[in-house]
């Protein structure tokens, strides 16, 4: 009996301090896997962000695609987009679209989404939609399905609140 609720307390203290952990230290980590030969070899060498490297021309003619798409349907403003739907509309498969992503933009797939999203709202803050629309309202048509992932999102993309943005564009 006391060892399940010792067990259940350490998750439960793993879980807080996991969750009021401050992550924005890791943004600029690149999480690139590498065998172990090269990791003896390169250990002390600089990672290279991907719009450094010589990206693979197919890789190149599917990230243009995937741009277009991107521009001309906006599939970002359905708040259920998933990797598979996106895969599926552009016409590659899951492991495609993530390497896509992943080597052609530096990205992985939740930030290549919101990052349309954050942009999209900035738009419609420019264009005075803020009279019309609360900003929740106006993160709804964006994509974002929820006030914290909205306010969470675009602070870590735009380092400031909608609202401090806004003033900063008047």
């Amino acid at each position: 009996m006391v060892v399940p609720v010792f067990s259940a307390l350490a998750v439960i203290y793993v879980g807080i301090m996991g969750y009021f952990t401050d992550t924005t230290i890791l943004k600029g980590l690149a999480f690139n896997p590498v065998s172990k030969e090269q990791s003896s070899v390169s250990s002390n060498r600089r990672i290279i962000p991907s719009e450094d490297l010589e990206i693979n021309p197919e890789i190149e003619a599917r990230r243009k695609t995937l741009l277009a798409y991107m521009e001309r349907e906006k599939p970002y403003l359905n708040p259920e987009l998933n990797l598979k739907d996106l895969a599926s509309s552009t016409n590659m498969t899951r492991a495609q679209l993530s390497e896509i992503i992943n080597q052609g933009f530096n990205k992985n797939f939740n930030d290549f989404v919101n990052d349309y999203r954050v942009e999209s709202f900035k738009r419609m803050l420019e264009t005075d939609k803020q009279q019309q629309l609360s900003f929740l309202g106006m993160a709804y048509e964006c994509g974002f399905n929820s006030k914290a992932t909205f306010n969470r999102v675009f602070k870590k993309l735009s380092d400031t609140s909608p609202s401090e943005y806004l003033k900063s564009i008047r």
